[in-house]
């Protein structure tokens, strides 16, 4: 038997092993809890100590808030100056008209097509990720 077909057979007696394990909590999708608890079914206690130990630091650190726009290092005034461009330059490419706001973007009977609104739009968080991702 050759070692990826071990390796094969392991990881499926270990996924069903989990499974088991999350379908006896009611759950249907498996976590950390229900390998390390299969792990240890299985009798592999130190291969399940060494994925206690490396998750803890992971289950330890706090959640960050995403701050795209404040690590942008632009102003307030510069991002919404932006984003009323972003808005005029999408209403000219799809020949709308009236004021710089989201909803114009929007299509509407006769307006531009899906495609043409998914297309703009893309490009749009494109651009705006870019922006995000130079601060």
């Amino acid at each position: 038997m050759c070692a990826c077909s071990v390796i094969t057979e392991f990881l499926q007696i270990l996924t069903d092993q989990a499974n088991a394990a999350s379908s006896e909590g009611g759950k249907n999708t498996i976590t950390e809890a229900h390998a390390v608890k299969a792990l240890k079914d299985l009798e592999f206690k130190h291969l399940a100590a060494q994925v206690e130990d490396l998750a803890q630091p992971a289950a330890k650190a706090p959640p960050r808030k995403k701050t795209k726009m404040k690590d942008s290092g632009l102003s307030q005034e510069d991002l919404l100056r932006m984003q009323q461009e972003l808005f005029a330059e999408s209403k000219q490419k799809m020949g709308a008209s009236g004021s710089a706001s989201g909803e114009d973007l929007l299509p509407r009977d006769g307006d531009a097509s899906d495609a043409q609104c998914h297309a703009v739009l893309t490009e749009r968080i494109h651009m705006l990720h870019d922006v995000g991702s130079r601060g």
